[in-house]
């Protein structure tokens, strides 16, 4: 497991850069927006469709920016969960490393904690499953 930690582990630090990045992005769209709407306000804006034109296109920078702020939270949120589920097989690992294999009930326990099924067909085939919901037949090389 330690080997491959690297694969999984999350740089929050990319992910962080970017969310402000689109929060200021979103902030200064929001400010011209403002901005357009009190000049049209106060009489300074006399060309119709050139008001709705920019207004338009701010509104709709607007919202494919909220769009990418939504992606990048749910990939961290991804990320996180990835990491806690690290985390717990790190501890099951460490709590079958200190049991005792002479006892029939902590082998009993360990397969628990490992296998979630074993499906055997008429035929005799033969399908293990994980608790990680990976078949064994799927790991082989």
């Amino acid at each position: 497991m330690e080997k491959h930690k690297g694969l999984i582990q999350i740089n929050q630090a990319d992910l962080e850069g970017e969310l402000k990045k689109l929060h200021k992005r979103i902030a200064d769209n929001l400010k011209c927006l403002f901005e357009l709407r009190r000049e049209k306000l106060s009489g300074g804006f006399h060309d119709e469709q050139q008001y709705n034109m920019e207004k338009t296109i701010y509104e709709q920078e607007i919202v494919q920016l909220e769009k990418r702020l939504t992606e990048i939270n749910e990939e961290k949120r991804k990320k996180s969960d990835l990491t806690k589920l690290y985390e717990q097989v790190m501890d099951m690992l460490d709590e079958l490393l200190d049991l005792d294999f002479d006892s029939f009930d902590e082998i009993q326990l360990i397969l628990k904690k490992l296998l979630s099924e074993i499906k055997v067909s008429r035929d005799g085939e033969i399908q293990v499953v994980t608790t990680f919901g990976l078949s064994l037949q799927d790991l082989e090389l």
